[in-house]
């Protein structure tokens, strides 16, 4: 789902640790500070050495880089380290032993739908055409992703009936609508909303209003 979310979505985590795994988001979290950010984990689930835990709860949307991951164990604990990109091993030593913490993001909100609209061309760097244009299979890449649902809409007829169809689906889904590029330069109005607020209101929606 990289291409999709910037925002971390944490739901599963592997560590080979049967430990204690924590989760803090940097220069924020303090055990003073009782309202500070928080991430609740589900017991752990150990298995041939791994043990492995979901994410149960999070107070708050947060950057991946907010964060940071330390292993913790009786009175030894590992140093603190930055929270890598999905899937990239995080190396770390606790008691003079090595250990290796990866995360991934796994989470599929059940109001998160996407509309992709494709034009073959740079919109901010001048106009230039994409490599590739026209052999890229959005379609694909979010299938091959785990994405459920998938349209592609070539024409107006077919965005007539996919773009309700994506719409009115539970569950997470993607829509890749062709369309013609637009003359430049664009007028000077950005619209209602800044970039800014926009993301705010996307994260709160996500989050269910909250």
């Amino acid at each position: 789902m990289a291409p999709i979310i910037a925002e971390i979505l944490l739901v599963a985590m592997s560590v080979t640790l049967a430990g204690t795994v924590m989760l803090m988001s940097d220069n924020l979290m303090s055990q003073s500070i009782p309202s500070s950010p928080y991430v609740a984990f589900l017991p752990a689930q150990v298995d041939g050495g791994i043990a492995r835990l979901e994410v149960a709860d999070a107070s708050s949307a947060a950057p991946a880089t907010n964060y940071q991951v330390g292993l913790e164990t009786g009175s030894a604990s590992s140093p603190a380290l930055p929270l890598g990109a999905s899937g990239a091993p995080m190396n770390t030593t606790l008691g003079g032993a090595a250990y290796t913490v990866t995360w991934t993001a796994g989470a599929a909100p059940a109001n998160l739908r996407i509309a992709v609209f494709v034009n073959e061309r740079y919109e901010t760097g001048g106009g230039q055409p994409l490599p590739n244009a026209g052999r890229i299979s959005y379609v694909t890449i979010a299938a091959g992703a785990g994405f459920p649902w998938t349209g592609e809409a070539h024409d107006e007829t077919q965005g007539d009936q996919l773009v309700p169809a994506l719409l009115e689906r539970d569950g997470l889904g993607l829509l890749v609508l062709h369309v013609d590029p637009e003359a430049s330069p664009y007028p000077p109005d950005a619209g209602p909303t800044s970039q800014a607020e926009d993301k705010v209101e996307f994260q709160r929606r996500l989050n269910g209003g909250r």
